[in-house]
């Protein structure tokens, strides 16, 4: 039936297309009208043969089907075959002709352009060769319409049919088309006017708008943060908070990987090269180790620590192979040891006799482990035996950063202080009175030749040394050129230093530093606010500053506000982002002053410091929660209107979500229950005693696709219908009781979301529920953040970057 279909749809198509650029336009509220009042009056027809369709034998139709996209119902002729894509049903007789049928086509659609009937029937008149009798009136579903004869040929066959056109409202237009052999017409034309009879007008269902993104997940995490790196076949693999990233020495090529593609986590903040005994590239992230296969371009799910280890779970902070002794050295909570033969694991802490348990740096003399920690000095660990090097044994500096030891058997100690020396049990220190004046070291490294270079990474920026022994010199002493602390250090194949900082990683070669950059957009991988604005655009708040972005386009330019380029912002960590309705955004930020962004111009709020959340209420007032100070109110024009708290009726001073709703209601969670102001009255309505809620520590408020409230508390979330309050989940009853909840947003299809801080749980009817996490491919399962842009699709904030999932 590919050719009599392709007519019929084509002509109901063109007629589609035609309606949507030609008419006047209406606002909203036309768009709206109920489609039960006639679009067109009988004083406007053409022609007074209305054709009375009362009585009609309907035996021939099967049961009623609604087609929602089209906005009509219709009973399908039985024995036909049935099809119905979107707002358009074809149906086709047994054994039709493949040029004339029969065959019945019906659409509905709804355009901006309005119409009336006669406007339709000129068109199909003009944009179609087929020939089209005269109007004659139709009565459908208590619409008036339009009927007409219509006839052609197709390969030489002649057809015949019926043509039905109804403007159900000035927007919303429907259409019935019949062909068929000409010979077989006046057998076929009972079907047609049973079916006409048969329609009703239903409300059109109006689909979203489309971003025109293909369906999936997008992550956007920046690779330039930079904590570990190591050099392997001239590609360097760097740890960064926002995934590994690689770089090709050679071309400066670069590739990104994320829990998208394997990873357990987007936070890494360390990474080795192992045989195990295949090659591996080990990465250490905010819950274990993640293994990369550098000849498959693979990950590797294969867990290297016994479970009871802890490390799955754990921050790796260090990584070191000790391929000599067949060993996998950890640092995480204390030191882990892994024996790559057997499997069998030792671990270390300060109870074993550790003098801490974080872990700064390792390296290897022998079988001799040594583990510097940042804070309390040096420990090794020497078969069974545990020796510790503090102040109390004359080190001079306990913040202890990095380890190395030279050829001679020296170990060198990057410290706070400067760089030390230890051999001999003697201690030497060269500090900021050494002519080589460094500080803040932060790694070593010592290459074949015995040159030793360290990195600092000193407040306002960092340098690069080739420390002389003999002068206490630096013979090279680089800056940074981004004024950023060196971070990360490694060692080419032919011994020149690597480094990263939390911008960039850069190669030294020919005395000067040569940066490899990512071109991410996102300006840090802490995001912790995300809300929609009025025109379409998401604003995303993290901790370095505030990003605007187009969500149908999201890999073009990105706007960015931080308070270095915009001095009269309150500062660069949003914790809350809310809108009027003319586009007006304020903002409460965290270690700065509440903000507002109006025609193009910032104002800082310094009375309203570091507050958690803000609201818009009806009055375009601004609300302002803070975790400590309970509540201020902004007017309009940005003056105090007044303070809630405590002494004037809130349940808790502890405020982390303001809600307004449609109808003016503002809700306010408390650590002690939640509150509502309606009418200049404060009401509480779940108290801190209330055994209404899973708890009664109130972290996020949303509206469901019905207005109801969904409360997200500390362990679970209920739904309060102005009456009673439901428990949709209790995190301690429902299987997720390691689960915090951090964030909460319902979509317009009453999908309910909640962030916590172990992943994302989902539910399609508030009754089952499911976690999604990293391994689903959230950057982390610390959710900070979620937004619903107007095309529907979900914004994922979290400590690890940010996720766009598209329907």
């Amino acid at each position: 039936m590919k050719k009599i279909l392709r007519i019929l749809i084509t002509l109901i198509v063109i007629m589609a297309l035609s309606a949507c650029n030609s008419g006047s336009k209406t606002d909203s509220s036309e768009e709206e009208n109920t489609t039960n009042a006639p679009a067109n009056s009988s004083e406007n027809s053409n022609n007074s043969s209305t054709q009375n369709l009362q009585d009609i034998d309907l035996s021939m139709l099967g049961e009623m089907e609604i087609v929602k996209d089209g906005g009509f119902s219709f009973r399908p002729i039985i024995g036909y075959e049935l099809n119905i894509s979107g707002g358009m049903v074809s149906m086709t007789a047994p054994g039709a002709d493949s040029d004339v049928g029969p065959i019945f086509q019906l659409m509905g659609w709804k355009n901006e352009a309005q119409k009336t009937n006669e406007q339709l029937y000129e068109q199909l008149k003009n944009e179609t060769d087929m020939q089209v009798g005269a109007p004659g009136e139709i009565q459908v579903a208590g619409l008036q319409g339009i009927s007409a004869d219509i006839s052609g040929e197709n390969n030489g066959k002649a057809m015949q049919g019926r043509v039905v056109m109804v403007m159900v409202n000035d927007t919303q237009q429907f259409i019935l088309m019949m062909g068929s052999p000409q010979t077989d017409y006046d057998k076929i034309a009972p079907y047609f006017d049973s079916l006409v009879a048969s329609i009703n007008f239903n409300e059109m269902e109006s689909l979203p708008p489309s971003s025109g993104l293909e369906s999936g997940k997008y992550v956007f995490t920046n690779g330039n943060e930079v904590k570990d790196l190591i050099v392997y076949e001239e590609v360097v693999y760097t740890a960064t908070l926002g995934g590994l990233v690689t770089w090709r020495l050679d071309s400066g090529y670069s590739m990104h990987y994320t829990p998208l593609d394997g990873m357990g986590h987007a936070n890494a903040y360390s990474v080795t090269y192992c045989e195990i005994p295949e090659p591996r590239i080990l990465v250490g992230t905010s819950s274990g180790i993640s293994n990369y296969d550098p000849n498959t371009g693979l990950w590797d799910q294969t867990s290297l620590a016994p479970e009871e280890s802890g490390v799955g779970t754990s921050r790796i902070d260090r990584l070191y192979c000790d391929q000599a002794n067949n060993r996998l050295i950890i640092g995480y909570y204390g030191l882990g040891i892994l024996d790559l033969s057997t499997g069998a694991f030792q671990q270390y802490n300060d109870k074993s006799g550790l003098l801490w348990n974080a872990v700064s740096d390792i390296t290897v003399n022998g079988k001799d482990i040594w583990i510097a920690n940042g804070h309390k000095g040096i420990s090794v660990i020497s078969g069974e035996k545990i020796t510790n090097y503090s102040l109390e044994n004359n080190i001079p500096d306990e913040r202890a950063n990095a380890l190395a030891f030279s050829k001679d058997g020296t170990l060198w100690v990057g410290a706070s202080k400067g760089l030390m020396s230890f051999k001999g049990g003697k201690w030497t220190l060269y500090g900021s009175d050494s002519p080589a004046k460094i500080a803040d070291i932060n790694e070593l490294e010592i290459n074949a030749d015995g040159k030793i270079w360290a990195t600092t990474a000193s407040m306002g920026g960092g340098s690069l040394c080739q420390f002389n022994t003999a002068t206490a010199d630096c013979d090279i002493k680089v800056e940074d050129v981004d004024n950023q602390g060196f971070i990360a250090m490694a060692l080419s194949e032919n011994g020149n230093p690597i480094v990263g900082t939390n911008k960039a990683v850069s190669v030294f070669e020919n005395g000067a530093l040569k940066s490899f950059k990512t071109e991410d957009y996102l300006i840090s991988n802490m995001v912790d606010s995300l809300a929609s604005s009025p025109d379409g655009t998401l604003w995303i708040g993290t901790n370095a500053g505030i990003q605007v972005l187009d969500p149908a386009n999201p890999n073009s330019s990105w706007t960015t506000y931080r308070q270095k380029e915009f001095s009269a912002m309150g500062g660069n960590w949003a914790s809350g982002i809310a809108f009027d309705p003319d586009g007006t955004s304020w903002v409460s930020i965290t270690n700065g002053s509440a903000s507002r962004y109006q025609l193009d111009s910032w104002t800082m709020f310094e009375d309203i410091k570091s507050f958690d959340c803000v609201a818009i209420d009806s009055q375009g007032q601004a609300w302002f929660g803070d975790d400590s100070k309970g509540i201020i109110v902004l007017g309009p024009d940005g003056s105090q209107v007044m303070k809630l708290t405590t002494a004037e009726g809130l349940p808790g001073d502890n405020v982390q979500a303001i809600l307004s709703d449609p109808t003016g209601v503002l809700w306010i969670g408390t650590d002690q229950g939640l509150a509502k102001y309606e009418n200049g009255k404060l009401e509480t309505v779940f108290g801190k005693d209330s055994t209404q809620l899973p708890n009664k520590y109130i972290r996020a408020l949303a509206l469901d696709e019905n207005g109801v409230l969904i409360i997200g508390t500390f362990t679970g979330v209920a739904k309060y219908d102005g009456t009673e309050a439901t428990t949709l989940i209790d995190f301690l009853k429902d299987g997720y009781v390691k689960a915090r909840l951090t964030s909460l947003a319902v979509t317009a299809v009453g999908q309910i979301l909640v962030g916590t801080d172990n992943g994302l749980l989902t539910s399609d009817d508030g009754t089952t529920w499911e976690m999604i996490t990293t391994e689903q491919g959230l950057p982390s399962n610390y959710i900070s953040a979620l937004a619903i842009d107007q095309y529907g699709a979900i914004w994922v904030g979290s400590n690890g970057g940010l996720l766009q999932i598209v329907p």
